[in-house]
């Protein structure tokens, strides 16, 4: 397996992140905002800004313990995100 080094992604980079991911009974969305960087929105929540830790991983700079990792990471199309948080990891469907 081949680990990407962390560093600060390009817009265009973030781009393949951005869209809709479904839950079990909830919609999160991840956007860019200021047009560099990725944030996570889940409703009924603040938005958490994402740090890239590398393959396709972020963690949430505001709250220890919590990632997004997209699937299958390493690729341009991304079909899906797991949520992950101390109390469980939580798969998400790209729409």
């Amino acid at each position: 397996m081949v680990r990407q080094q962390k560093r600060n992604l390009l817009a265009a980079e973030l781009q393949k992140y951005v869209g809709d991911y479904e839950l079990p009974g909830i919609t999160a969305s991840v956007y860019i905002k200021d047009g560099k960087t990725l944030y996570a929105h889940v409703p009924g929540q603040p938005d958490y800004e994402l740090v890239y830790n590398g393959n396709d991983k972020f963690s949430l700079k505001i709250l220890k313990g919590f990632y997004l990792q997209f699937d299958p990471a390493g690729t341009q199309k991304i079909t899906g995100a797991t949520f992950i948080q101390p109390n469980g990891s939580f798969a998400a469907k790209k729409k």
